[in-house]
């Protein structure tokens, strides 16, 4: 079969070339619109610190994975920010150069007390009057700590700085021991736990302003593609009031 016909002049194509070429060109379009179509269809990777609205996790389009491992705001950023998550659920952290930080739920912390304290009586209790726990571990709770001591430092609560390999925690029943420990009000870490609070110790409303925890949907800036921007849409759609 010829596809062309030569003379000195010139190439010229054969009916027969041209209906190839013409396949040919569709075939090299489809072709290049795998990848793409692939990007879409993916699966997108979220990572979270211990809160992720099911909102999020239950789309259905875009379809998303959740990461297993649960770490702390600032390393999930940096993962987003390498490429190898697509998204993660965190606090918000001073501006990143290369991320989007769009606000889910800025949450009211609570703090709890021993029944006997004062404060258990009102059933409130004024920022000023809280203790506020930071610890000495900042690979573990530097974004914790860095968001505690500045809302210490413009409610004028008190801070105790702990270890946890010595004190315990700061959630959990680590939080509950530091409670017994102080007797008197302590902000409740925002990291979720298992672990049931004693009878012993009364949950309160913080006042005087109310602590609020700004959980975040970070995303790369640059990252535009449309399962992206898709998840971007549905946490707009999904964000809580405090």
């Amino acid at each position: 079969m010829r596809l062309f016909d030569r003379n000195r002049r010139q190439v010229i194509l054969t009916p027969a070339g041209h209906t190839l070429l013409s396949h040919a060109r569709q075939v090299i379009a489809e072709a290049d619109a795998i990848p793409a179509a692939l990007t879409h269809t993916a699966a997108l990777r979220i990572g979270h610190v211990s809160w992720l609205p099911p909102q999020l996790r239950d789309l259905d389009e875009p379809a998303v994975d959740i990461d297993e491992w649960v770490l702390p705001s600032h390393v999930q950023q940096d993962r987003v920010a390498a490429g190898t998550l697509d998204a993660a659920v965190t606090v918000s952290l001073a501006d990143h150069p290369t991320l989007t930080q769009q606000l889910l739920w800025s949450e009211p912390l609570p703090a709890i007390t021993p029944i006997g304290h004062p404060a258990a009586s009102r059933g409130m209790v004024p920022a000023a009057e809280l203790t506020v726990l930071i610890d000495r571990d900042e690979h573990t709770w530097g974004s914790w700590n860095a968001w505690a001591t500045e809302f210490a430092h413009q409610s004028g609560a008190d801070i105790v700085t702990t270890t946890t390999t010595t004190n315990g925690a700061l959630t959990g029943t680590g939080l509950f021991a530091h409670c017994h420990r102080l007797r008197r009000p302590v902000l409740r870490c925002a990291r979720r736990h298992t672990a049931t609070q004693p009878p012993d110790l009364i949950t309160l409303a913080v006042t005087n302003p109310t602590p609020l925890w700004p959980w975040v949907l970070a995303t790369r800036a640059d990252d535009q593609r449309p399962t992206i921007n898709l998840l971007r849409h549905a946490a707009a759609n999904t964000m809580k009031q405090p």
